[in-house]
């Protein structure tokens, strides 16, 4: 090897390893300066409805007696009956951004009062808990929704009062429904225990009913920086290797 061979060897070694510090600070730089943002998406529900097993016309046996369409109020359980709140939500209303996936998804309502009595219920006493049972729906009301549904996740009501606001974690059933293609997704209210509440956004004031769904961008848009600097350096080392 001659010297200017040497020299010119050496130097593009150099000018290499310049390159490969210069493109790792460019992707750490790229992934500090760029905070992960979430998205979020607020979904109305496409029906809401009411569902009532025993009372005056039915007998209290698990199933669905009385329908009210359009309500969204009273969740009541006594030793004559129970009233559930039913809401479904269409999931082609809305479109997950590109290279973002889902994070959580959270079923959102308002306890306007829990001055509520009827079907054999402790008047003015709010359950212990209220649980939201998931099903798949149909964009319509139907009474067998009642028994349709499986406990997803209770919250404590022991000690609520009106005004406040309960979230229930939805996000698992939520994304099964995604995944299966179905169209809607059934989430139903209930009483856990004796006791009632009224909830808001319906019949009366408050906040209605909501799904609020965030994003954040996939983890492999953030490595896909690390990856390019990767390649770069395989590519400059077969370079290096073919000089």
């Amino acid at each position: 090897m001659s010297l200017l061979e040497f020299v010119l060897f050496w130097l593009v070694i150099y000018m290499q390893k310049l390159a490969l510090a210069a493109g790792i600070s460019l992707c750490l730089g790229l992934l500090m300066s760029e905070p992960v943002k979430a998205a979020k998406l607020t979904i109305t529900p496409t029906v809401t409805f009411e569902v009532v097993d025993g009372g005056f016309l039915g007998t209290f046996d698990g199933l669905g007696d009385e329908i009210f369409p359009n309500n969204f109020d009273s969740v009541v359980l006594g030793f004559e009956g129970e009233a559930a709140e039913f809401a479904e939500f269409d999931l082609t209303q809305f479109s997950i951004p590109p290279l973002e996936s889902i994070s959580s998804v959270i079923f959102q309502a308002q306890i306007s009062t829990t001055q509520v009595f009827g079907l054999g219920s402790p008047g003015g006493v709010p359950p212990n808990n209220l649980g939201v049972f998931g099903y798949v729906g149909n964009g319509e009301p139907n009474a067998s929704d009642l028994q349709a549904g499986i406990l997803l996740t209770t919250v404590d009501t022991s000690t609520a009062i009106g005004g406040e606001i309960i979230r229930f974690d939805v996000t698992s059933f939520v994304q099964k429904r995604i995944n299966n293609g179905d169209r809607f997704v059934g989430l139903a209210v209930r009483a856990q225990d004796p006791g009632g509440v009224v909830l808001g956004g319906a019949n009366f004031g408050g906040i209605p009913p909501t799904l609020i769904i965030s994003t954040v961008p996939e983890s492999s848009t953030t490595l896909g920086l690390l990856a390019f600097g990767a390649l770069g350096v395989v590519a400059m080392r077969k370079r290096s290797v073919r000089l």
